[in-house]
């Protein structure tokens, strides 16, 4: 059950790196440990395609959402 919209992707690599990058330069041990998992969750919901946070708020993604959603804004010449 895929619940992680392809343009959630981008935005989703785009904090894991910066939670990293914050978590390089952080000097209390405490801290790095949490935004070096807050990265690691980050970057499996999108390995995986599966977020329990939208599991547990139900939102629920199908790919014949999409190309409906698509099909609907193409513009015919």
């Amino acid at each position: 059950m895929a619940n992680v919209r392809p343009v959630e992707r981008v935005p989703r690599i785009a904090m894991a790196l910066a939670a990293g990058a914050v978590a390089a330069i952080a000097p209390p041990p405490a801290v790095k440990v949490l935004l070096y998992g807050a990265a690691a969750g980050l970057l499996m919901t999108v390995a995986t395609n599966y977020c329990p946070v939208n599991a547990w708020l139900d939102r629920e993604y199908s790919e014949a959402d999409q190309w409906r959603t698509l099909r609907s804004w193409r513009v015919e010449p």
